[in-house]
């Protein structure tokens, strides 16, 4: 019996001055973190996926490359009159009017 006490003792005393309990919450924080960026990765990939089936899908859709490129380069065809619709500095982006 004197020897179970003895090594509770000798590891609590080991655990107390090692600080075990702050390094084991800081591991927990860590494989936290690792998780989020781990997920973080898993939905680059989806939206890298994505992004490349919507690029394949150009590569057969000629109406749908010229949309693209229009709408990226701001281009317009001759002939063509183009309508800019901006808010009154008093109305957010959201439609919303603005407290001041």
């Amino acid at each position: 019996m004197m020897v179970v006490v003895a090594v509770t003792g000798i590891v609590c005393a080991y655990a107390f001055h090692r600080d075990l309990l702050s390094l084991y919450n800081k591991y927990c924080e860590r494989e936290a973190a690792v998780q989020r960026l781990r997920q973080s990765v898993r939905e680059a990939q989806a939206l890298e996926d994505d992004l490349s089936r919507r690029v394949d899908g150009l590569d057969h859709d000629a109406v749908e490359m010229e949309a693209a490129i229009r709408r990226n380069k701001e281009l317009i065809r001759e002939g063509e009159t183009i309508y800019r619709v901006e808010l009154p500095p008093e109305i957010g982006a959201g439609g919303t009017a603005r407290s001041q």
